[in-house]
């Protein structure tokens, strides 16, 4: 899942770069908003989490560095809230 949340991040911010108007076309925003529903996933996940171990072990890394890589690499029009309410949920 994180694997698709980065590919689908590096796609936006490819096809975008240096046109802001194609925030708006209906390719980039179905990927936004297939990103969008990735880390409302992991949210939910994260929130009913019984074991904070498991969290830990599993997903902490990988979830730190690609929501934080893609809040850093994105223009600011294209960065989702969403990404850092997720990392104040799981931390």
């Amino acid at each position: 899942m994180m694997g698709m949340y980065t590919h689908l991040s590096a796609k936006i911010c490819e096809r975008c770069q240096g046109n802001i108007n194609l925030l708006g076309d209906e390719l980039t925003k179905d990927m936004r908003t297939v990103k969008k529903e990735i880390i409302l996933l992991i949210n939910e996940w994260i929130s009913n989490c019984k074991s904070p171990q498991i969290l830990m072990d599993n997903m902490a890394d990988s979830l730190m560095e690609a929501t934080l890589l893609d809040y850093k690499n994105s223009m600011p029009q294209a960065r989702d809230p969403e990404v850092i309410n997720c990392i104040g949920v799981g931390f």
